[in-house]
């Protein structure tokens, strides 16, 4: 300490240091309010980040582990749900059609004049896929009975693909299936 420190110690103002000392709690206070906020803010941040919906434009889509995405074909009619992909040569390799019904149930699918083997998964109303059936055959004359897939667990979604996607995509019961863009009601 150099001869000015000492003579301002010792001839300090009465009341100098419980001043200095409220100035530093006072400060320091100061720091742990902006700090708080800052935290707090962050969190926030964080939650609106991680907490935004999904992306709410462009066609229906459904995603599964490793960023695989396909593009969607909604069926949501009894009418249309029956003809299905049976109007189709060809599915695109990106595409399916996603059957939605009013309620989770036993859902009963046929392959009555199709062109082509599919893919087909029983998805439940939490967005697992509860059952895989590969390369479903097509029904076609001269057949006279078609072969009904019909897992025994309650479905809320049908999900129909290309043959070999579940495969290729490494899919297996018990996956997560997520849908962004779906049509409302």
């Amino acid at each position: 300490m150099d001869a000015d420190e000492l003579r301002k110690k010792l001839h300090a103002e009465p009341g100098q240091e419980l001043r200095d000392e409220q100035r530093r709690k006072k400060n320091s206070l100061i720091i742990q309010i902006v700090l708080t906020v800052v935290v707090i803010m962050v969190v926030i941040a964080a939650y609106v980040v991680f907490n935004a919906p999904k992306r709410t434009d462009g066609p229906p889509r459904a995603c599964f582990k490793h960023d695989v995405c396909i593009d969607l074909i909604v069926v949501t009619t009894p009418e249309a749900q029956e003809i299905g992909l049976s109007n189709y040569s060809s599915l695109p390799e990106d595409t399916g059609m996603l059957f939605i019904f009013p309620r989770a149930e036993i859902q009963r699918m046929w392959m009555k004049d199709m062109d082509f083997p599919i893919d087909l998964f029983w998805i439940g109303d939490n967005n697992r896929i509860l059952n895989i059936e590969k390369k479903a055959m097509p029904c076609v004359p001269p057949m006279t009975t078609c072969e009904i897939f019909e897992p025994n667990v309650n479905t809320k979604y049908v999900l129909e693909t290309r043959e070999g996607f579940a495969i290729d995509s490494n899919l297996f019961d018990n996956d997560l299936v997520s849908f962004e863009n779906l049509p409302k009601g």
